[in-house]
C-alpha cells in the first residue's frame, strides 16, 4: 500500500478527506445491510440490525483510510475542511 500512496500522494491530498468520508459511509451501510424485525411481549415490532461481513472492496479501502501515511496526508486537507466550516458557521 506504501508505494502506492507515495506514488499518488498528488491526488490523496487534495481528495483524501472526501474519499475518507465516502468509505466510511460505504462500510456502514455495507455493514447494516440485513434488518431483522424482533416482535416483543405486546407483538409491536421493534427493529434490530444484524451486521454481516463487509464486502472485499470495501475492506480493501478500509485498510487504505487506516494507513497512518494516508492519514498524514489527508490531515490537511481535513484541517483546511474544518477552517472553512468554522469560518462559514460563525
Amino acid at each position: 500500500m506504501w508505494p502506492l500512496i507515495i506514488i499518488g500522494f498528488p491526488v490523496v491530498m487534495v481528495v483524501g478527506e472526501p474519499v475518507n468520508r465516502y468509505v466510511m459511509r460505504l462500510a456502514r451501510t455495507a455493514r447494516m445491510q440485513q434488518e431483522t424485525v424482533v416482535y416483543d411481549a405486546d407483538a409491536r415490532p421493534a427493529r434490530a440490525m444484524v451486521f454481516g461481513r463487509t464486502p472485499p472492496h470495501v475492506s480493501l479501502l478500509l485498510t487504505l483510510i487506516r494507513n497512518p501515511l494516508w492519514i498524514a496526508l489527508t490531515a490537511p486537507g481535513r484541517w483546511v475542511g474544518d477552517q472553512f466550516r468554522r469560518t462559514c458557521a460563525g
